[in-house]
């Protein structure tokens, strides 16, 4: 579900099914491989965890967009670290359902994919 969720919320094609998990904390992160092109991580962040102090939906949305404006920032600076995606309609943050195949708290977020 975390390969669909990128090709129907970014538009990337050629995404190598299943997508890998990786560790995480309280999000999921999801690594991507996509054909002739960079590998992507899928962070699909949740709503009241842990390491976001339990903020509801709307702070961790803040929380997310302050992240993705701190990692564009520091690439603008000539930092080698993960750029984030925007959506197709150009939006930050997709908010997604909680995928089926790993129970997520409810009010489960998506974030940008972020290229490596």
């Amino acid at each position: 579900e975390a390969r669909d969720l990128a090709v129907e919320a970014f538009g990337l094609r050629g995404v190598s099914d299943p997508a890998e998990p990786l560790p995480s904390y309280d999000d999921q992160n999801w690594l991507l491989a996509v054909a002739g092109a960079p590998k992507y991580v899928l962070k699909i962040a949740a709503a009241r965890a842990e390491c976001r102090g339990f903020a509801g939906s709307a702070e961790t949305l803040q929380q997310l967009s302050l992240e993705n404006a701190a990692m564009r920032a520091l690439h603008s600076a000539g930092v080698r670290v993960p750029v984030p995606l925007r959506d197709r309609y150009g939006d930050d943050v997709v908010r997604a359902p909680a995928p089926k195949a790993a129970p997520a708290p409810a009010g489960a977020e998506g974030a940008p994919a972020a290229a490596n």
